[in-house]
């Protein structure tokens, strides 16, 4: 744990110590459950939508917390599908300095 000399006369020349701690990292990502989408009031065409998601917590010292989006595909109410596409995303990564105090967010469009 830690090293001392001596100068001869009982008490310490030098001295040195080592502490390791660890932690549990705890953090939240949230996003919102429903997204509304602008665009045509009805029938085909491109809609859009800005996604805002939100980290908060504390990770290790060098931690990243890297986020994926992945658009997928959206079903309509007749049961059509179509592709979702995820763009201008302003950030995918975060450390521990961004988590940290209130948190951090970052948009990204669909």
């Amino acid at each position: 744990m830690g090293a001392a000399t001596s100068t001869g006369k009982g008490l310490p020349k030098t001295a040195s110590t080592q502490l390791l701690a660890s932690a549990t990292a705890v953090y939240t990502i949230t996003v919102p459950e429903t997204v509304k989408l602008t665009g045509v009031d009805s029938g085909p065409g491109s809609y859009t939508a800005d996604i805002t998601m939100t980290l908060k917590g504390d990770v290790e010292e060098n931690a990243v917390i890297v986020v994926s989006v992945d658009g997928g595909t959206m079903t309509n109410t007749a049961g059509k599908t179509a592709a979702v596409t995820v763009s201008n995303r302003t950030k995918s990564e975060w450390s521990r300095a961004d988590l940290l105090n209130d948190g951090t967010s970052a948009t990204c469009k669909v």
